[in-house]
């Protein structure tokens, strides 16, 4: 268990749920008490748009840089981060750590990951701001 297919992360994240690893960063600890719904209601929809095709795009902070457009899919198994992104971010090559396993692309095609790397995600303002350390996949 652990490896790095898809499946085998997916394993190795429900086997671990119920234990507590402390990251080597100090994060900001979101818990039940300070979480605040966030909800869309028919005021928020653009009625000129098809309701169900839009992208959700926002901003994040990740390896303390602002990124823009930041695209959410809910339906992935990987986080991606394209390698020109990984190249503005001033991440020396040696943090990545290889990976062996294609990821599928939505028209089947195969590819194979330059590496993976550990990166702080923040999202969020203070003191409503949350921050994970997340597995990329660079491609």
């Amino acid at each position: 268990m652990g490896g790095d297919s898809a499946n085998a992360r997916k394993a190795l994240a429900r086997a671990t749920m119920g234990n507590h690893w402390q990251a080597p960063i100090q994060v900001y600890n979101v818990n039940s008490e300070n979480q605040e719904e966030i909800s869309f209601n028919l005021q928020d929809m653009d009625p000129m748009r098809n309701q169900n095709n839009d992208a959700m795009v926002i901003s994040a902070t990740l390896a303390n840089f602002l990124v823009k457009k930041v695209l959410i899919d809910s339906g992935s198994s990987a986080d991606i981060m394209f390698y020109d992104a990984y190249v503005q971010l001033g991440i020396d090559n040696a943090q990545l750590r290889k990976v062996n396993t294609p990821l599928t692309g939505f028209n089947g095609e195969m590819i194979e990951p330059l590496g993976e790397v550990m990166l702080p995600l923040s999202l969020g303002s203070l003191p409503k701001r949350s921050t994970k350390i997340v597995k990329f996949l660079v491609v």
